[in-house]
């Protein structure tokens, strides 16, 4: 079984602001935001509730995410 992945990208304005980008290698769903921790968030929620478990890849850190027991 191919494990879940969401790639994250940073991007870096000219002015110096920043945008993260958020792609999954399973389904094709993207979003994007400018907070760090809330992209974390949001990917997390997506692989609970769309795939069950996965892996967060940012750069070179992975985060193996999956759901809490009950």
């Amino acid at each position: 079984m191919i494990p879940t992945i969401i790639r994250i990208k940073d991007f870096v304005y000219p002015d110096k602001s920043k945008m993260y980008v958020m792609e999954c290698d399973t389904c094709g769903w993207s979003a994007d935001s400018t907070d760090k921790k809330e992209t974390l968030e949001i990917s997390k929620h997506h692989l609970i509730y769309s795939h069950g478990v996965g892996v967060i890849r940012r750069g070179d850190a992975d985060v193996f995410v999956s759901p809490r027991p009950k």
